[in-house]
């Protein structure tokens, strides 16, 4: 049974947070990733994580292009007389005012997987609620590493997370699949402090994720439900 996880304690009243649901990555397949949201409709989680809408959401998205260079032969190779000629051939563009061409042609080269961070600030108020937040921190950690499997010989893939709201639903704010890539905890805030019970005050937590699979037209516009 998956555990749930919360912070603050009553976040669930609060009528509107984000959920981290974290799931086993060894019962998907790449076809099933690919199917946006529905891949996880058959798949029994490992836990959930209540936490607080961070105050800075940003979607950021990007592809990437290749420049191509003297797609003209003859270009190249006036380009390579020219690279030899060296200073000489420099003077003579200045004297005529001219120069060989050098066309660029822009290649596409693929698409970036969405990348994204959420930080927040975790003041615990009650000893239930910083054991929530240890256990919180504990499982994103545990959930980015891999696993040794087949008797250590191999590793086996870090947990995959869904991510989405409870309480509300934002139309231009929805995540593919995703992995966890880091994981930051700033624990002292200028000074360090520490409770009887091992239990830190503040907390600092930034939690980076990327999609993991890249976004195509199709997946995007069954993932808005256009």
């Amino acid at each position: 049974m998956a555990s749930t996880l919360r912070f603050p304690e009553d976040i669930s009243g609060s009528g509107s947070y984000m959920v981290l649901t974290r799931y086993n990555s060894q019962g998907f397949t790449t076809a099933e990733l690919r199917t946006v949201d529905q891949v996880f409709i058959k798949a029994s989680p490992i836990a959930s994580y209540g936490m607080p809408i961070p105050n800075e959401l940003t979607d950021s998205s990007s592809v990437s292009y290749e420049d191509i260079q003297d797609t003209n032969i003859a270009g190249k190779i006036q380009n390579a007389a020219t690279a030899k000629m060296g200073s000489a051939a420099q003077m003579a563009n200045l004297a005529t005012g001219s120069t060989n061409p050098n066309i660029s042609t822009m290649l596409f080269n693929g698409v970036q997987a969405k990348a994204f961070s959420f930080s927040w600030s975790l003041v615990p108020e009650t000893k239930s609620e910083a054991n929530s937040i240890s256990e919180i921190i504990q499982g994103l950690e545990e959930a980015k590493l891999p696993y040794f499997a087949v008797a250590g010989q191999r590793l086996k893939f870090p947990d995959i997370f869904r991510i989405s709201f409870a309480g509300v639903r934002p139309k231009l704010l929805k995540y593919m699949p995703s992995v966890i890539t880091g994981v930051e905890a700033n624990y002292a805030n200028g000074h360090f402090q520490v409770y009887s019970d091992g239990n830190i005050p503040y907390i600092q937590l930034t939690v980076s994720f990327v999609e993991i699979v890249s976004r195509t037209r199709e997946m995007q516009k069954r993932l808005y439900g256009r």
